[in-house]
């Protein structure tokens, strides 16, 4: 059975191409016979974002491949990730950057397929098969974009996953959304490495992904001996402990606010992190479905961006009661939890160190931290 095979190569292109094509790997077919390596595998589990992930995944390139991999159910978003890592290192291949839209700038466009090369160098002979419109070439075909899709593979199991009308393999949204579907109609998750075999033909590829997958999860920790979202200092987390690291709970909001962002898949519980009063719950296009209580602290706490709301205006709450369940509702890229705290004035302050010692477990109150306008 022909195969596709992706091979990471650094190339060198034409002068009229730089601004264009900062192409890097390359598809090709090849004759592999399956080995006692193809063995099913059980689907895999819901994991969180290791520290590995977090150090290595822009935070919204994470939502995206979170938001991806819904697309086949049971599919882990760390095998998304670990082939674009493969690919194309999470679109940054050659200086590319990614637009809150999901365009990747400048394309990543790999070389002819003209039956060049050999051992792992080697390429198919495939003619053109999209007329240029995505490879730029109207003789052979290349591989484009992150996931470095070959274009007649592209043409199959094309996605728009950011629901813009446009299925493009240069748009991160898009190409992860097509990386799930193919991936599905390839047997995963209950047959993973069949999946990635058919992929890319080729063991030693199948074995990276792997590695590379597993690095990028970290599976549920044991509930300490208090609730995971309640701690004796009267305050917790916003989502389950076990969803988060010190890493995760530092990173800077997108834009330097005093706030910050949790990517989490859709649906996932959200809870009070203090005891108080609800002081609204809003449905507007900026917060989406949103939750505001006002703690027996004095302090405000916003929650935005919930697929729903669980709680009323007025009813009181305690440390760790669910008040709603997370999603991409509002002026949202992708399925997170927005979270910020303020005084009763409006004044916001940091909420990473905080969230760093309720993790921890260590009794730090919103009355220590100074006030600001930014957080880096």
């Amino acid at each position: 059975m022909i195969k596709k095979l992706i091979f990471l190569l650094p190339i060198a292109l034409p002068a009229a191409f730089v601004t264009v094509l900062f192409g890097l790997m390359f598809m090709a077919a090849a004759m592999i016979v399956p080995a006692t390596s193809s063995e099913a595998t059980a689907a895999p589990v819901a994991l969180a974002p290791s520290g590995q992930a977090t150090a290595d995944i822009p935070p919204e390139i994470l939502t995206i491949y979170q938001q991806a991999a819904e697309r086949c159910p049971g599919l882990s978003w760390t095998y998304v990730a670990a082939i674009i890592k493969k690919e194309s290192n999470h679109g940054r291949f050659g200086g590319g950057t990614t637009a809150p839209n999901g365009e990747v700038t400048p394309w990543i466009i790999g070389i002819r397929l003209d039956g060049g090369g050999s051992g792992r160098t080697k390429v198919a002979r495939i003619l053109d098969t999209d007329n240029g419109r995505w490879d730029r070439d109207t003789v052979f075909d290349r591989a484009v974009g992150p996931a470095q899709f070959i274009p007649s593979t592209w043409q199959t199991y094309a996605q728009d996953g950011n629901g813009d009308g446009l299925a493009s393999p240069h748009n991160y949204y898009d190409a992860t959304a097509a990386t799930a579907r193919y991936l599905c109609a390839l047997g995963a998750p209950d047959n993973m490495r069949q999946a990635l075999f058919g992929y890319n033909a080729a063991w030693w590829y199948v074995n990276e992904v792997e590695a590379t997958a597993e690095s990028y999860g970290q599976v549920a920790v044991p509930p300490p001996a208090q609730p995971l979202n309640q701690h004796l200092s009267g305050y917790g987390l916003p989502v389950d402990r076990a969803l988060v690291s010190p890493g995760i709970l530092t990173r800077p909001h997108h834009d330097g606010k005093p706030a910050i962002d949790i990517s989490l898949t859709t649906g996932t519980p959200v809870y009070s992190v203090t005891s108080g009063e609800v002081l609204a719950v809003v449905a507007d296009d900026r917060c989406g479905n949103g939750v505001t209580v006002l703690g027996t602290d004095g302090f405000k706490y916003t929650y935005c961006h919930a697929s729903s709301t669980q709680v009323a205006k007025g009813q009181l709450v305690a440390t760790g009661e669910p008040i709603m369940l997370s999603g991409n509702s509002g002026r949202s890229s992708g399925p997170h939890l927005h979270f910020q705290i303020s005084t009763a004035l409006g004044i916001k302050i940091c909420p990473q160190p905080l969230l760093v010692a309720w993790y921890e477990g260590r009794p730090l109150q919103p009355q220590s931290q100074p006030t600001a306008t930014r957080c880096s």
